[in-house]
């Protein structure tokens, strides 16, 4: 080979890499206009999560269920989302819609503990025995330890009128989770079916003192706080 021709070769060779670095030097701000614009997507979604965590907390149902309309589908359909939508449905005491969603959830999730509570007192407004004690009895197999069990169980035995054994239950579900308001709360109806008033009033008050947003124990009928 001539010198002539290494040159050329040579040169030909320095060139390429050349056009290969002025396009390597374009791919990082590409990269970083992809992963700002990913970034923002995703600040977006989170945005949009957060609004419906916030107004189901407001009890703004509707809103919350317009943001999960507006999440991808991915999002839409996942235990988060669907959880959100079915606790939208119960407060807007719309139970054959939140029942819907509740299964939706299960079969997403079918060992989840979380919201069970509302699942199992939606049963109870419905008056289904069955699915209520088949409820029951499967979160009492994936946690003893838990309240949403002792709740689910104390509803179905509050179903069936024996409210003794369902006091029994939302006490136990109070006492392994002390901060469950709900429990305190359901101990104080079961209390007003047992005609054992003042009982009831104790109850309710130890609800709002664990949680001071917790309406259900504000909402009873002829009970008034001091």
């Amino acid at each position: 080979m001539t010198r002539e021709q290494r040159t050329t070769r040579s040169r030909s060779a320095t060139s390429s890499a050349s056009g290969a670095t002025v396009d390597t030097s374009s791919t990082p701000s590409q990269d970083a206009q992809l992963q700002l614009a990913a970034d923002d997507w995703l600040r977006d979604i989170v945005r949009r999560c957060a609004r419906a965590y916030r107004t189901l907390s407001l009890y703004q149902c509707q809103e919350a269920m317009r943001e999960i309309d507006t999440l991808p589908p991915e999002i839409h359909s996942s235990a988060w989302a669907l959880d959100i939508i079915a606790r939208s449905y119960y407060e807007m005491a719309n139970y054959i819609l939140a029942r819907r969603a509740f299964e939706a959830l299960l079969e997403v999730e079918p060992y989840r503990l979380q919201s069970m509570e509302a699942y199992s007192t939606l049963l109870w407004h419905l008056g289904d025995p069955p699915s209520l004690s088949h409820l029951s009895q499967s979160l009492i197999a994936i946690d003893r330890e838990a309240p949403q069990p002792w709740i689910a169980a104390g509803n179905c035995f509050s179903l069936q009128k024996n409210h003794d054994e369902a006091m029994r239950c939302f006490r136990r579900a109070a006492q392994v989770d002390p901060g469950c308001a709900y429990a305190w709360t359901l101990c104080g109806y079961e209390a007003i079916e047992m005609e054992e008033y003042e009982r009831a009033i104790a109850f309710y008050r130890t609800a709002i003192r664990t949680d001071a947003r917790h309406y259900n124990a504000w909402s009873v009928p002829f009970l008034y706080y001091d």
